[in-house]
């Protein structure tokens, strides 16, 4: 067999009643040159059975331990052989023949592309689709989108389903393997890290689907492990966020930093009451502390106060958002919306009402960039 362009991994832990629908998928892809990686991860179902495909594209391989979905990914990829790298988990499958086609086509025609994705259509244990996976369409067409624009997407969260992503090689080359630190959200880490290295490209007609069941490993973590889902993606965005002020992307920098800045502040909000401003301080320099370099931490600090601010005139609570507004105020007295939101917070019920208005406008404007 000479070597494959793509390279499939597999990863299999007590999936072997869906394995092979997802082999299938690819195996009658239009496009044959190709090898499909079976990471079996010392699963104890029958998850061996791969081993009897007689197709000479089909490679079993079991580890000798459990390594855990994260170390079983960076395994096969790093066994891979293709130019392009494609994960999809043994529950996933492809749900069109020229899927792989398709990929390739844009992949090999454009050679700044990273990476190529499409939305994902849910699928149910029974083999039912049950309509797109909402969070995985970004856009309504077609699309080529410089990397550093795609970027301001993934800030505001995950769009991007890894079994309907085509990688190109030289994406993990450059950007490495997953993060053994982020158990849930190692792949959105990576489609951030690799729009650093090149542009994005967007199907817009889905090629795969996303089974959900009760086994699934992102609806395991966000079932019972929800504070490490949480933490993980404010990782992400911190991390995301490092890379932007390196590159220079200011307006990337700051988008992540708000969407820190929200949920730092939900999390302050949201804790059980009363609200004692000197442990919430606190509890603010210290995440700061760790996360935060020196040289941003009065600007993450304002952001912060104004956040928490924000979300105590939610409940109600204009007492203490006009303290937190006030300190922001006083770390940087020229930042204007931080001046109107001090104001109004001191205005009654005309206050509120000035506010809900501004914020719908804004809300229209971010749903306008969305799509743009």
């Amino acid at each position: 067999m000479s070597r494959p362009l793509v390279s499939f991994v597999v990863p299999c832990y007590k999936l072997a009643h869906f394995l092979r629908a997802c082999v299938d998928s690819i195996l009658n892809q239009t496009y044959r040159n190709l090898e499909i990686l079976i990471l079996d991860d010392f699963s104890p179902d029958d998850t061996p059975v791969a081993a009897t495909y007689s197709d000479e594209r089909v490679r079993h391989i079991r580890n000798e331990r459990n390594l855990g979905h994260l170390r079983n990914y960076n395994k096969g990829i790093s066994l891979a052989s293709g130019d392009y790298i494609w994960l999809i988990s043994a529950d996933d499958r492809l749900r069109t023949p020229d899927a792989v086609e398709r990929c390739v086509s844009l992949m090999e025609g454009n050679r700044s592309l990273a990476y190529v994705f499409s939305p994902a259509v849910a699928l149910s244990d029974s083999g039912q689709e049950a309509g797109i996976v909402e969070w995985t369409q970004p856009f309504l067409q077609d699309m080529m989108i410089e990397g550093r624009r795609f970027l301001r997407t993934l800030a505001r969260g995950n769009c991007v389903s890894a079994p309907s992503c085509m990688v190109r090689r030289r994406c993990y080359d450059a950007a490495g393997m997953f993060p053994l630190d982020l158990p849930h959200a190692g792949d959105w880490y990576l489609w951030c890290a690799f729009a650093f290295h090149g542009d994005v490209a967007y199907l817009v007609d889905p090629i795969a689907n996303y089974r959900i069941h009760s086994a699934n490993m992102s609806g395991q973590l966000r079932g019972s492990k929800q504070r490490v889902v949480w933490e993980d993606q404010n990782e992400v965005r911190w991390r995301a966020k490092g890379m932007s002020d390196q590159a220079g992307y200011r307006e990337v920098s700051n988008i992540l930093a708000e969407r820190l800045a929200a949920r730092y502040a939900m999390d302050i909000a949201n804790a059980a009451p009363p609200l004692v401003l000197g442990v919430v301080l606190e509890s603010i320099d210290r995440l700061l502390g760790e996360h935060a370099r020196s040289s941003e931490r009065e600007e993450m600090r304002a952001l912060i106060y104004v956040a928490v601010g924000d979300q105590l005139m939610s409940v109600g609570d204009r007492s203490n958002a006009a303290f937190f507004y006030k300190e922001a105020w006083r770390l940087n007295p020229g930042w204007i919306a931080c001046t109107a939101k001090l104001t109004l917070s001191k205005m009654g019920a005309l206050g509120v009402l000035l506010r809900s208005i501004v914020g719908r406008f804004r809300r229209r404007i971010l749903v306008r960039d969305k799509f743009s």
